[in-house]
C-alpha cells in the first residue's frame, strides 16, 4: 500500500476569490462611509457659521432699529423664506439641499439639544426656596401642563379634521374621478409614515442606524456561512478564530472617533491645562461634549442590541435621557471643581458660561469694540442650540406642502388660542393657588414658550425669568423622557383604537343595511324562478328522472353572491385603510405635533427631528406660532395691564 505523496512545501495555496473580493469591498464600503460622516460635519460646522453670521447681521439691524426680537426666530424665518422663493423660481435648489445640506441639517439637529443643558445648569445660580413654595410651583406646573396638553390636542384633533374632511368635498366637487386615482396610486407610491412615537429612529448620519448595521451584520454573516459551506475545514477553523470582539470594538470605534477624541482631548490636554495655566474652558468644553456623546451613545448601543425586549429597550433609552444626565454631570463637574479650588458657585458658574457666543464676536468686531472674556463651554453649546434653529429654516423648507396646507392653518389656529389662554389664564391659575409673589405667577404666562421667546414678555410683564426658564427646560425634559418611555405609543394606540372601533361600528351598521337588502333580493328571486331565468341569462333548466318540475341552476346566483361578498370586503378594508391610513395632514399625526411643540417647546421639536418624525415641521411651526402670539399677546397694553393689575392687587372680580 502506497502513502499519498505530499505536495511541494512551495505548492500555493488555494485561494478562494470570493473571500479575497469581498474583503477589500466591505474595507472600502466602510471607508466611504466614514470619509461621508467626516463630510457632513464639516458641512454641519459650516452650516453653523452661516447661522452665526446671520444672526449677527439680524441682531445689527435689530439693535440699530431699537427691536427686542431674537435672532435666532428671524434668522429661520429668512432662511425659510429665501429657500422657499429660491426654489419657486430655480427647480435645482431643492436637489441642493436633499444632497448637500439634507444630512448636515439632520446632524446638527440631533446634536442641538447639548445647549439646553445650560439653562439646566445655571438653575443653580436661583435661591433655593422653602418647601411650601416648591410644592406650590409644581403643582402649578402640574395642572397648567396637563390642562395645556389637554386642550391643544383635543382642541387641533377635529379641527384637523374638519380641514380634511373640507378639503376632500372641495377635491372630489372639483374632480370626482380625482379621488379614486389618486387612492390607487397612492398605494403604490405612498411609503409608511415614521410615528413621532418611534424611538427607534435615533441614528443619524454621525452614526449608521441599527437597521444598516443589522443589515450589514446579517450579509457578512450570510457571506460567512456561504464561504463556510464551500471552503475546506482549514478555511472553516480560521473563521472560527477570529476574535469577534476585537471586530466589534473596532467597527464601534469607526463609527464614534469623535467621542474617542473628545475623551482623549479632556484627559490629556483638558485637565493639563487646568492644573496647569488655570483655564476652565478647555477642560469643561472638552468634558461637555464627552459626556454629551457617550450618552448618545449609550443610546444607539442600547436601540441596536438584539439581547433585550422592546419594552426594557424604551425604558433604559428614556432613562439614559442626553440632556438630564449631561446636565447633572456639569452639575457635579461644578460643584467638585470648586470644592478643589476652593471657589464659590458663583464664580464656579461664570466660568461656564459667560454670554459671549460666536455671533457676538462678530458684532463687536464690526463695532470695533473689544471683549475682554473668551468664548466658555456653555457659549458654544449655546451657539450650537441657536445654530439650530436656524437650521429648521430648511427643515421646514423641506415640509413646505404640508405646512402651506390646511394643517399650517390649524397650527396657527391652536397657538394663537393656547398663547392666549397662558397669557390671561397663567397668572390667574398661579395666583389663586396662592403661590405668589407677582413675578412668580406672572412667569406662567410663558410657561412653555421657548427661551428665545420667553425672555422678552418676562421683561415686559415682570415675571421671573430665572422660574420660567426652569420650567420651560423641565418640561421639555419631561416630554422627552415620556416619549422615551413609550407614553406617546400608548396614547397613539388607545386614539388609534377608539377610532376604529367607531369607524367599524359604523361601517358595520352600513354593511348589515347592504346584507338585509342582498337577502331581500335573493329572497324575492327565489320566490319566482321563471323571473329568475329571465333576469340571469346565465342559469340553465335540468330536468330529473323522478320529477317533471324544472330545478334551476343558480350558477348566476352564486356568482352574484361571491361578488357581493367580495365588494362588501373590499368596502370594509377599503373604509378602515381610508380612515386609518397616515397621509401628510393626517389629524392625529399634526394634533400630536402641535401637542408636543406647544408643550415641550424646542426641546421636544429637537427629539421629534431627532426621531426623524414627520410631526417634527408642524411642532416647529406651533412651537413659534406659541412664541409670536405670546410676543403679541404681552404687548397689547389693555391685556398686559389687566393681567398685571389682576395678579398685583388681587381683585380678580
Amino acid at each position: 500500500m502506497t502513502m499519498p505523496t505530499p505536495l511541494p512545501a512551495a505548492f500555493p495555496p488555494i485561494i478562494d476569490m470570493n473571500t479575497t473580493t469581498q474583503q477589500p469591498r466591505s474595507v472600502r464600503r466602510r471607508l466611504v462611509h466614514l470619509l461621508s460622516r467626516q463630510w457632513d460635519g464639516l458641512m454641519a460646522l459650516v452650516i453653523v457659521a452661516v447661522a452665526q453670521l446671520l444672526m449677527a447681521g439680524i441682531q445689527y439691524l435689530l439693535d440699530g432699529n431699537s427691536v427686542d426680537l431674537p435672532p435666532s426666530i428671524l434668522a429661520m424665518a429668512v432662511v425659510f423664506v429665501g429657500f422657499a422663493v429660491s426654489g419657486y423660481f430655480l427647480p435645482g435648489v431643492d436637489k441642493f439641499y436633499q444632497r448637500r445640506l439634507r444630512c448636515s441639517a439632520d446632524l446638527l439637529n440631533r446634536h442641538m439639544s447639548i445647549g439646553f443643558t445650560i439653562p439646566f445648569v445655571m438653575i443653580c445660580r436661583s435661591p433655593l426656596a422653602d418647601g411650601r413654595t416648591i410644592g406650590l410651583i409644581v403643582l402649578c406646573f402640574v395642572l397648567t401642563g396637563v390642562l395645556n396638553t389637554v386642550f391643544s390636542y383635543f382642541l387641533a384633533l377635529p379641527l384637523q379634521c374638519i380641514m380634511v374632511r373640507w378639503d376632500k368635498r372641495s377635491s372630489d366637487h372639483a374632480d370626482p374621478g380625482a379621488g379614486v386615482t389618486e387612492g390607487r396610486r397612492g398605494q403604490k407610491l405612498r411609503g409608511p409614515i415614521k410615528s413621532i412615537c418611534d424611538v427607534a429612529s435615533m441614528d443619524s448620519c454621525l452614526k449608521p442606524s441599527a437597521d444598516e448595521a443589522s443589515e450589514e451584520a446579517q450579509s457578512e454573516e450570510k457571506h460567512s456561512v456561504s464561504q463556510d459551506e464551500e471552503s475546506s475545514p482549514r478555511h472553516n477553523r480560521e473563521n472560527t478564530n477570529r476574535p469577534p470582539r476585537w471586530s466589534q470594538s473596532r467597527q464601534w470605534a469607526l463609527r464614534n472617533p469623535m467621542l474617542i477624541i473628545c475623551w482623549l482631548l479632556t484627559i490629556f490636554v483638558g485637565i493639563p491645562l487646568r492644573y496647569a495655566i488655570h483655564n476652565d474652558a478647555v477642560l469643561s468644553t472638552c468634558l461637555l461634549f464627552s459626556i454629551w456623546l457617550s450618552l448618545l451613545a449609550i443610546q444607539v448601543g442600547i436601540k441596536s442590541s438584539q439581547r433585550l425586549r422592546p419594552w426594557l429597550r424604551a425604558l433604559l433609552c428614556g432613562m439614559f435621557n442626553a440632556v438630564l444626565w449631561t446636565s447633572l454631570a456639569m452639575i457635579t463637574y461644578v460643584f467638585v471643581d470648586g470644592a478643589i479650588s476652593h471657589r464659590s458657585l458663583p464664580a464656579m458658574l461664570d466660568t461656564l458660561q459667560t454670554n459671549i457666543t460666536f455671533s457676538t464676536y462678530v458684532l463687536q468686531a464690526v463695532r470695533g469694540n473689544s471683549l475682554g472674556q473668551s468664548m466658555a463651554a456653555g457659549d458654544i453649546a449655546l451657539s450650537i442650540l441657536n445654530a439650530g434653529l436656524v437650521s429648521w429654516g430648511l427643515k421646514l423648507y423641506e415640509y413646505r406642502q404640508q405646512l402651506l396646507s390646511r394643517a399650517g392653518l390649524t397650527v396657527f389656529t391652536v397657538s394663537s388660542v393656547v398663547a392666549l389662554g397662558n397669557v390671561v389664564c397663567g397668572p390667574l391659575l398661579a395666583y389663586v393657588v396662592g403661590l405668589g409673589p407677582a413675578s412668580r405667577d406672572l412667569a406662567f404666562a410663558a410657561r412653555s414658550v421657548t427661551l428665545a421667546l420667553g425672555s422678552p414678555v418676562m421683561t415686559r410683564l415682570g415675571g421671573d425669568i430665572s422660574l420660567n426658564a426652569t420650567m420651560v427646560v423641565v418640561s421639555g425634559i419631561v416630554y422627552q423622557m415620556g416619549l422615551g418611555f413609550g407614553v406617546g405609543v400608548w396614547l397613539e394606540q388607545k386614539i388609534i383604537s377608539v377610532s376604529r372601533r367607531r369607524t367599524v361600528i359604523r361601517t358595520g351598521e352600513s354593511l348589515q343595511q347592504q346584507q338585509q337588502q342582498q337577502q331581500q333580493e335573493v329572497c324575492a328571486a327565489a320566490a319566482s324562478p321563471a323571473a329568475a331565468l329571465q333576469a340571469a341569462p346565465g342559469a340553465t333548466t335540468t330536468t330529473s328522472t323522478s320529477s317533471t318540475t324544472p330545478r334551476v341552476d343558480y350558477d348566476t346566483e352564486a356568482q352574484q353572491k361571491s361578488a357581493a361578498a367580495a365588494t362588501v370586503g373590499s368596502a370594509r378594508a377599503g373604509s378602515c385603510s381610508a380612515a386609518f391610513r397616515r397621509d401628510t395632514d393626517d389629524p392625529c399625526q399634526v394634533a400630536a405635533g402641535i401637542t408636543i411643540g406647544i408643550n415641550a417647546a424646542a426641546m421636544g421639536t429637537a427629539y421629534l427631528y431627532e426621531t426623524k418624525s414627520d410631526a417634527a415641521p408642524f411642532a416647529a411651526l406651533s412651537m413659534i406660532a406659541l412664541g409670536v402670539m405670546t410676543v403679541v399677546f404681552s404687548t397689547i397694553q389693555p391685556i398686559a395691564h389687566w393681567i398685571v393689575a389682576k395678579v398685583a392687587t388681587g381683585d380678580l372680580a
